[in-house]
C-alpha cells in the first residue's frame, strides 16, 4: 500500500508502505511518560508520536515502545503500521502493527512493536547508522495523507548481544592476532570516570561489552573484552590499558578490533563515552 507524506519530508525517509501489512499487534494503555519524538506535531499527521528502542537482556529481543498523542478533534482508533528503511543492523518490524487502543482527543496512549532482524533489511552503507528511518501509516486517514515519516535514535548497546557477547578465554588470543590493518582502531581516552578496573568492567557489562581476561604489565593493567553485534552476527574485541597507578595519569589506551568494519568507530565511540561518563 502506497501513500504520500502529510508534510515535506527528509530525503532519506524511505518509500511507500506496500509491504507493511501484517499481524503482531500489541495493545497499550494511557501514559504520562515522554520519549524522543518520532513524528512531530508539525507533520500535520493528526497525532504526535514518541518512541524508543529497548532490549530484553535475557533474550536479546528488541522492542519499539511508542507514545501517541491524538491531535485530532475525533477519537482515533490507535492503530498504526510501520516500515523501517534498510539499516546497518537489519532491524525491521516483526509484523507491522501497533494498537494503542482508542485515543480520545488530546489523550496520550502507549503501545509496543516487536522488532526482528531480517537479512533483507541489511544496508552497510549508511551516513547515520544509529538512526532508523521509519514510515508510519495512519489507516484512519485517506490514501495520500495517511503516511508520515520520522527517525528513531538507536543506542548501540541495544544491538550488542546480552547473551552471546563473551568470547571464550581460550579463543581470544587467536582471534585477536587474526585482526589487523583496517580491522583495528586505536585511540587515547582522557578523563575517565574511574581508574579502577573493576568499576570499568562492571559499567562495560551494562553496555553488553564483557570482560574476558586481565593482566598486569610493568604496573599497567590490560583488560581484554568482547562484544557481539547481533546482525550481522560479528564479534568485536577490545583492549583497554590503564597506566600504572603511580603515574598520576587519568586516561587509558583503547584498541578495538573486528572484521565488521562499519561498527569499528561506533563501538570505539561507545566505549570512549562510557569510560568518560560511567554510564
Amino acid at each position: 500500500m502506497g501513500g504520500s507524506t502529510t508534510s515535506a519530508q527528509p530525503s532519506n525517509s524511505g518509500g511507500g508502505l506496500d509491504d507493511i501489512f501484517g499481524s503482531s499487534m500489541s495493545s497499550g494503555s494511557a501514559t504520562t511518560s515522554s520519549r524522543p519524538i518520532i513524528i512531530d506535531s508539525s507533520a500535520n499527521a493528526g497525532y504526535e508520536m514518541r518512541g524508543s528502542f529497548t532490549k530484553d537482556s535475557s533474550t536479546d529481543s528488541v522492542t519499539l515502545n511508542i507514545e501517541v498523542k491524538n491531535l485530532d478533534t475525533s477519537v482515533h482508533s490507535g492503530n498504526f503500521q510501520f516500515q523501517f528503511k534498510k539499516n546497518l543492523f537489519a532491524l525491521a518490524p516483526n509484523g507491522s502493527g501497533v494498537s494503542c487502543g482508542s485515543i480520545q482527543p488530546g489523550e496520550t496512549k502507549s503501545g509496543s512493536l516487536q522488532v526482528s532482524i531480517q537479512k533483507k533489511q541489511y544496508q552497510p552503507n549508511n551516513d547515520a547508522p544509529l538512526v532508523i528511518a521509519v514510515a508510519v501509516m495512519n489507516p484512519q486517514r485517506q490514501k495520500g495523507s495517511n503516511v508520515a515519516y520520522g527517525k528513531i535514535n538507536l543506542d548501540l548497546n541495544n544491538v550488542l548481544s546480552s547473551t552471546k557477547g563473551q568470547v571464550p578465554k581460550k579463543d581470544y588470543i587467536g582471534k585477536w592476532k587474526g585482526l589487523s590493518g583496517e580491522q583495528e582502531v586505536n585511540s587515547k581516552v582522557s578523563n575517565l570516570f574511574s581508574m579502577e578496573s573493576d568499576a570499568i568492567i562492571n559499567v562495560m557489562k551494562s553496555k553488553n561489552i564483557f570482560h574476558v581476561a586481565s593482566r598486569q604489565e610493568n604496573g599497567a593493567t590490560r583488560m581484554y573484552m568482547s562484544a557481539r553485534v547481533m546482525a550481522p552476527s560479528k564479534e568485536v574485541l577490545l583492549e583497554i590499558m590503564l597506566p600504572p597507578s603511580t603515574s598520576g595519569i587519568n586516561g587509558a589506551k583503547l584498541c578495538v578490533k573486528t572484521e565488521h568494519i562499519p561498527v569499528l568507530k561506533l563501538v570505539a565511540g561507545l566505549v570512549t563515552n562510557t569510560l568518560q561518563n560511567g554510564n
